[in-house]
């Protein structure tokens, strides 16, 4: 996995294919020593929470992303646009050729 931390375009569009959950897990608490359960607590939540959202079973929450950028001092919208461009990626796969197929665009003038 490349680092989250970097900025590259191109390695941000390869980011965006990993849940949010594993970069928390590969990128910050793996380096970092934290477990699963530290990190819920110092940032007031659930160990569940944290637990599912390694484990790919749920989503980054405007509540979770406010609290993990925080603590990690990244940017207050870092885990929010980490959750949007795996989304993204996931229904542009599902859905993206089937839009584009079935749909013509009528954009506004410029």
């Amino acid at each position: 996995m490349e680092s989250a931390m970097t900025g590259d375009q191109a390695e941000g569009e390869e980011w965006s294919r990993h849940h949010p959950g594993e970069v928390l897990l590969k990128e910050f608490l793996e380096p970092l020593g934290l477990s699963q359960r530290q990190l819920a607590r110092n940032i007031n939540v659930s160990a569940r929470r944290i637990g599912d959202l390694v484990r790919g079973k749920s989503a980054i929450t405007l509540d979770t992303g406010l609290r993990l950028a925080h603590y990690f001092c990244t940017a207050d919208d870092f885990w929010l646009r980490a959750q949007m461009d795996y989304d993204l990626d996931r229904v542009q796969d599902a859905f993206g050729k089937d839009i584009k197929s079935k749909s013509k665009p009528r954009c506004p003038p410029k």
